[in-house]
């Protein structure tokens, strides 16, 4: 008879080994499973019953070896009641609308089954280091019902593209309030550093996360600051219509929506709350987030309206995510199709004509519509749409500057002010000084045009211009734009200057700039594309389009 403890130590050593799991996973029935494991476990004599009795033993204090357990082994739920994560084994890759599918998916063989893997959470947090770590390419937060899955299910298209799709095992971590706040980041990045470990033929990874999880984009965005962030919006009054005849987890108060503020939940303090103005301050503090999220420039906004005129090219340019020429097509035949009902058409949601709030009176529903409305204005829609617009360019492309690009504009800007080196001044002075004007420059930016965006224009990959927009409903400003030297005379100036007249026409909207009274190789620029002086002072000249 084989020893206890040896039975043990083989069984322990089963679950780490893909190739005996895969043997398991592939079992024709419950008979040929036995025999398996009473090979494995060298133990003749084993049936089913002993074979179940032996399997639950091993639950108790079971401590994996993470590197090599999650290379089959997936985490699937979390218990917060006894602290511990569930496991399944997943084999195939994720391709599921939602995260919950795949898992559900996994869970009907037999190895699943039999066997259940359990471990306490927080032991695990010694092993996180010797895991790979993530850099997500792409976080998407949302309203619910915004696109959002048809986004994360468009990047599951891409073979080399590993997408997450509401991640119920990491939101709840990241909720359970039993945790030290320290340790929930380290926590969450450990599940997603599992989850999201990468297989041999995926380089990227797609994080779309559920809608309650807005409320810690400060945690997540610090944990991952070189993602991409994408957040979806929706009106209100559509959000409420599609909860109304199919109500999700957080809008059934299924779900605690974690917020740090009090939600505008009843006209009176003394009322008694109804399933609407539930609804309704749950959507009011994810606008409240959005704001926050928005006025951090770390996120590109959009709506539901904006995402169904978009074409999958112009997704991908205002994501900065090239897509073959494949992709796209593929990309396109999917979005024909209602991505939660597998074979069906897509049909628009049309909201329902009558609701149960008086939209007029309903001191909630104004709050709540102001907060959406202000999200709405051009500067949200501008961000995203001048995007699209600028990359299908032949060769030039664009993309919102970053921290780190800070240096590259501040040598554009030296490159026009080489009249400094001309003073006679010694070199470190000059340079000083060009680097105060620099300084104040963008103080005066700031001031005077605090919504603006700057963009890193590049031609064939390489950086070679900075462009900066402010717009609002009365026009569009071109603030500052500025071609490197070396780059001017290719027709790359008024490609871009052609485009944001495009783009300003289709919005109906005039587009201005001041320029240098001196600067005539500028304003010929300008002239030669339809700009008309409007007014001058001793340094500048003011322009508009038409």
């Amino acid at each position: 008879m084989t020893d206890f403890d040896e039975q043990q130590q083989r069984y322990w050593q089963l679950l780490h080994q893909p190739q005996m799991l895969i043997l398991l996973h592939q079992a024709n029935d419950v008979e040929h499973f036995i025999a398996l494991m009473a090979d494995f476990l060298n133990w003749p004599e084993l049936n089913l019953e002993q074979m179940l009795a032996f399997i639950a033993l091993q639950q108790q204090g079971f401590i994996p070896d993470l590197a090599r357990f999650s290379q089959v082994w997936f985490p699937s739920r979390y218990h917060a009641q006894t602290k511990t994560i569930s496991w399944v084994p997943v084999f195939q890759r994720l391709s599921k609308p939602f995260l919950e599918d795949d898992i559900c998916d996994a869970r009907r063989g037999l190895l699943a089954s039999f066997i259940q893997p359990q471990t306490l959470l927080e032991p695990l947090l010694s092993q996180r280091e010797s895991l790979p770590s993530i850099n997500p390419n792409l976080m998407i937060f949302h309203w619910s019902r915004c696109g959002s899955t048809l986004v994360s299910s468009s990047f599951s298209l891409l073979k080399a593209c590993r997408v997450l799709s509401e991640s119920m095992l990491c939101s709840d971590v990241m909720h359970h309030d039993a945790w030290p706040s320290s340790l929930i980041p380290q926590l969450v990045d450990l599940c997603l550093r599992l989850q999201g470990r990468l297989r041999p033929d995926e380089c990227e990874l797609v994080i779309k996360w559920n809608a309650w999880d807005l409320a810690c984009w400060p945690m997540l965005l610090e944990l991952y600051p070189n993602s991409r962030v994408l957040c979806l919006m929706r009106h209100p009054r559509d959000i409420l219509a599609s909860h109304q005849r199919e109500a999700g987890m957080h809008m059934a108060g299924r779900v605690k929506a974690v917020f740090p503020y009090p939600l505008p939940l009843t006209e009176s303090t003394y009322a008694e709350p109804n399933l609407d103005a539930f609804r309704m301050g749950v959507l009011h503090g994810f606008a409240q987030q959005t704001t926050a999220l928005y006025q951090s420039s770390r996120c590109i906004l959009m709506d539901y309206q904006q995402l169904n005129a978009l074409k999958p090219s112009a997704l991908s340019a205002i994501l900065d995510w090239p897509l073959a020429e494949e992709d796209i097509e593929h990309w396109q035949g999917h979005w024909r199709f209602d991505v939660k009902r597998q074979g069906q058409l897509f049909v628009p949601m049309v909201p329902a004509q009558s609701t149960l709030l008086n939209e007029s009176q309903t001191i909630s529903w104004q709050l709540l519509l102001n907060a959406y409305e202000q999200l709405l204005q051009p500067l949200a829609r501008e961000k995203t749409m001048m995007l699209a617009e600028l990359n299908p360019l032949t060769g030039l492309s664009i993309k919102p500057a970053k921290a780190n690009d800070n240096r590259f504009m501040a040598e554009l800007f030296y490159s026009t002010k080489t009249f400094f080196y001309e003073l006679g001044l010694p070199l470190d002075v000059a340079q000083s000084m060009l680097e105060q004007q620099y300084r104040l420059q963008q103080v005066f930016y700031r001031e005077q045009y605090p919504h603006a965006i700057s963009y890193i224009l590049f031609y064939q990959q390489q950086a070679v211009g900075k462009l900066m927009l402010d717009t609002n409903e009365h026009r569009v400003h071109l603030v500052d734009f500025i071609i490197a030297p070396s780059m001017r005379g290719r027709g790359l100036g008024s490609a871009v200057l052609e485009a944001v007249k495009l783009k300003a026409s289709q919005r109906q909207l005039p587009v201005h700039l001041s320029v240098e009274s001196e600067n005539t190789q500028a304003k010929s620029l300008y002239l030669r594309h339809g700009f008309q002086f409007q007014s001058s002072s001793e340094t500048y000249e003011s322009m508009r389009w038409p």
